[in-house]
């Protein structure tokens, strides 16, 4: 099947810079569950600016769930998916079930900064990556129904296992 389709004035490439640094509001427009190099569960996380002159800038975040405590000593970087959670409204004490699909159009602010990183093609590149989460006082709701057969938020009680 053919059809027109019109280019005048369309760029190639599309501009896929990052935003300047500063603080922005971020909205989760997807997830995706998988492990870790060393086997803990990871989410990738897309985002979204949606505020000020960037509104649509896309950026990735990935958050890793590890254990809280690694041979017996604390594991360094544990609390950062806690911290992550709360920033997000979901429940962070104790333990909980973690359930990413429920995270979609959540909203968050957070501090944003621009990284260098070298591209599979062996260019230099630049990205938004997140320096700091903002803590809301009152924890957002999710702007669209949960998705069908998404368990509600709950918090286990001491004889149910942590799924991972």
């Amino acid at each position: 099947m053919t059809f027109p389709h019109d280019y005048t004035g369309v760029s190639e490439s599309g501009d896929f810079s990052p935003a300047p640094d500063g603080d922005y509001l971020l909205r989760i427009m997807g997830t995706t569950v998988k492990k870790s190099q060393k086997g803990h569960p990871q989410v990738n996380v897309e985002l979204e600016i949606t505020d000020g002159k960037y509104v649509g800038k896309k950026l990735w975040h990935t958050v890793t769930f590890m254990p809280a405590v690694t041979n017996g000593e604390p594991t360094p970087g544990a609390g950062i998916s806690k911290h992550f959670l709360h920033a997000i409204g979901e429940p962070y004490e104790g333990k909980v079930m973690v359930a990413p699909e429920r995270w979609y159009g959540r909203k968050f602010s957070a501090y944003l900064e621009t990284e260098g990183y070298t591209d599979g093609k062996g260019k230099p590149r630049n990205k938004n990556v997140i320096r700091e989460l903002h803590i809301e006082e009152t924890p957002n709701q999710p702007v669209t129904p949960y998705a069908e057969g998404a368990k509600a938020a709950e918090t286990l009680n001491e004889t149910e296992e942590v799924p991972f």
